[in-house]
């Protein structure tokens, strides 16, 4: 993405969420968050979810290991995930970023679509991990929040915005370990075949004349 995207992209979060702490949009499963001071050493639990920052950067320690997420990374979470969290933020260069609680039935569909022409993933499941953003997720966040500035493009085309993110993360370049990980998961199993049995009921009644 090119430089003026990116900072159309940290003007439109100063813009809707212009109080520290989280602001909530039109989805329920959608936060925006802006942090005016560094924080250090403190305790979270992340529950399943993704987050994507336009200015500013935060760390995750877990054990040994340190998860940076900043303009250049995403973090993505698929199971409830205690951790050390520090950020880097002023007040003249805010920490800017959304939260994506996961929508299991999202993701699961998601999942399902991109298994069925790319093949099952065969990578090693990860429930947290930072990956580098790609150009492809970049401009789609983008197309979010300008939907969230122009109403009511927030109500009527957010929704198929996030399913698109989800696909950039789920078929990105980490996306099988996420779509690894999520499988193992026992509510996640149940969303995925529930949708499964009805899609191939969908496609059984076509193949038999009737109405879908």
């Amino acid at each position: 993405m090119d430089a003026s995207s990116r900072q159309r992209t940290i003007d439109l979060l100063r813009e809707l969420a212009p109080t520290e702490g989280y602001t909530l949009t039109t989805l329920p499963d959608v936060r925006l968050l802006r942090s005016d001071r560094p924080l250090s050493s403190t305790p979270v639990l992340y529950e399943p979810g993704i987050v994507v920052v336009a200015q500013g950067r935060k760390r995750g320690i877990l054990g040994d290991e340190v998860f940076i997420y900043d303009d250049q990374h995403y973090l993505v979470v698929s199971v409830p995930v205690p951790f050390t969290m520090e950020t880097d933020a002023s007040a003249d260069k805010p920490l800017l970023a959304i939260y994506f609680r996961l929508d299991h039935v999202v993701a699961a569909e998601v999942c399902m679509q991109i298994d069925e022409r790319c093949g099952a993933s065969s990578a090693q499941p990860r429930g947290l991990y930072a990956s580098p953003m790609e150009e492809g997720l970049e401009a789609s966040v983008l197309r979010l929040l300008e939907a969230f500035a122009s109403p009511p493009d927030d109500v009527i085309l957010g929704s198929a915005l996030v399913r698109e993110i989800y696909y950039r993360i789920l078929g990105g370049a980490q996306g099988g370990s996420m779509r690894a990980a999520l499988v193992q998961q026992g509510k996640f199993g149940m969303v995925a075949r529930s949708i499964r049995l009805i899609h191939n009921q969908g496609f059984g009644e076509q193949r038999n004349g009737k109405p879908g």
